[in-house]
Formats: C-alpha cells, structure tokens, sequence
C-alpha cells in the first residue's frame, strides 16, 4: 500500500538501503494501470529495490541480528539489518 511505499522512500532520503518485497504482481496494484510502473520507476531512481510477484517463504534473524527473507524459487535470501512489514 502507500503507507508502505512512503515508509520505503522516507528510510530510502535517510540512507538506509531499502527493498520492498511485494507479492503482487505490481506495487499499488489496485490503482489505475499507469501508477505502478511511475511510482516503481520513481522509487528505483531514488534508489529502492522494488520485487513484485515475489512469495515469501520464510522470515527470520540470524544470531548476529541479520534479517534473513527467503523468497519462492530464489537461492539467496533477501538480508537486512530490520525488517517493516507494513499490511
């Protein structure tokens, strides 16, 4: 959702290195066919990794505090320092 979205950019303007992992096949996807790919063109020019149509498996922390996310069909996990999940 935008709430997501905008908690993304903002972390994104902090200096944080930020992926949103969304498991429909596009951000806002229930908005008009013409906002996703503007609002993912912007948020990957400001620097945000955007997955789509992603499946997540797992969620869990390692015991050195990494974030670890394991994605459907994907070999490496999605790692991090923090997690938001923003439904």
């Amino acid at each position: 959702s935008y709430i997501g979205l905008e908690f993304a950019q903002i972390f994104r303007r902090l200096g944080s290195e930020v992926t949103v992992l969304e498991t429909a096949a596009a951000i806002a996807a229930r908005e008009d066919a013409d906002i996703s790919p503007r609002l993912t063109r912007m948020l990957e020019d400001e620097g945000v990794v955007v997955r789509a149509g992603v499946r997540i498996e797992q969620v869990g922390r390692d015991a050195d505090g990494t974030v670890r996310v394991a994605l459907a069909g994907e070999a490496a996990p999605v790692t991090g320092t923090a997690l938001l999940v923003a439904t």
